[in-house]
């Protein structure tokens, strides 16, 4: 599933990220995720709250699009 995925990346060569479910006790707008970035190079994992994701979502449209 995984090679698949990555295939679809790089086909339409977008940032793209796999983010895994909410963790914590926190309430839902406040609780991270674990977020790993697979296009264009794979990072280390990383566990972001939804604001500092769409944070970076707004750096990749100014960049990308």
């Amino acid at each position: 599933m995984f090679k698949l995925l990555y295939q679809e990346a790089a086909q339409y060569n977008l940032p793209t990220c796999v983010i895994g479910p909410q963790v914590g006790t926190e309430p839902f707008p406040e609780r991270p995720s674990d977020i790993l970035k697979i296009w264009p190079s794979r990072e280390p994992v990383r566990r972001l709250r939804p604001d500092e994701f769409n944070a970076e979502i707004g750096r990749f449209q100014k960049i990308h699009c």
